[in-house]
């Protein structure tokens, strides 16, 4: 990965984002999500669609990531408010 990414995240602005993904994503088994900054939003690409929750911190190039992780995260949201989303030794963190 190589990449900088440190972000903040409402509960409630992430929340929001995984509900419509659980109502309306049917990724693929061996799909990836991609994630990327803008500056203003988390982009979360998988099935065909994108989430935006609003976001604030450093965040360089995407990251791919399997698809599933991103479906259980939905299922099951990280605890905390904010939520903190990092990405340190090529490996990804949603919370704690």
């Amino acid at each position: 990965m190589n990449i900088s990414a440190h972000l903040t995240i409402t509960k409630k602005a992430l929340n929001e984002a995984f509900r419509l993904l659980k109502k309306l994503c049917k990724p693929r088994h061996d799909e990836e999500a991609v994630l990327s900054y803008d500056g203003g939003c988390l982009h979360i690409e998988l099935g065909g669609m994108t989430v935006t929750p609003t976001a604030t911190g450093t965040w360089s190039g995407q990251v791919r990531i399997p698809g599933s992780y991103i479906m259980g995260l939905a299922k099951l949201p990280p605890t905390g408010d904010p939520v903190i989303v990092k990405v340190e030794d090529d490996w990804i963190y949603f919370g704690s």
